[in-house]
């Protein structure tokens, strides 16, 4: 007979899993559509930026990972006011991290883009999707904070 934690671990890790796999099959999506709609400049700018949106992703779930480290522990120890003070600098750090991030990218747009050597089009869509992306930068790393602190 499997215990409680178990079946719980076995139904998180299926949601995980679904999860990932249609983030993965969004992402398919989203590159067939703009290279069929858009054309090769716009796939190419989703390529181009990748890797600074993996960057996002790593420091913002970092941010999010150690915090629920640190809440966890409190936690452990019936600590309420150390629950408190954690799960409070973690929400105003990771508001700060995303205005950060989001000056940071912006001011840095076109140096980064043009350190990846794409064509005159590619930089274009690039600049153009990079704007739109801000608006998620600004965002992700409460949004990551918040979802690792509740669940």
């Amino acid at each position: 007979m499997m215990s409680l934690g178990v079946r719980k671990f076995r139904a998180l890790l299926l949601v995980s899993c679904f999860s990932l796999g249609m983030d993965g099959l969004a992402e398919i999506i989203d590159s067939s559509i703009a290279g069929h709609l858009l054309g090769a400049p716009a796939l190419g700018a989703i390529g181009l930026l990748w890797p600074v949106i993996e960057f996002v992703y790593f420091v913002a779930f970092g941010l999010g990972g150690g915090s629920a480290v640190l809440y966890s522990t409190a936690a452990g120890s019936n600590d309420n006011r150390e629950m408190s003070r954690v799960f409070s600098n973690g929400l105003l750090s990771s508001l700060a991290l995303g205005l950060l991030l989001t000056g940071a990218l912006y001011a840095l747009r076109d140096v980064i883009i043009a350190s990846f050597g794409a064509d005159a089009a590619t930089s274009a869509e690039s600049a153009s999707y990079w704007n739109g992306y801000l608006a998620n930068v600004a965002l992700f790393p409460l949004y990551s904070y918040l979802s690792t602190m509740v669940t």
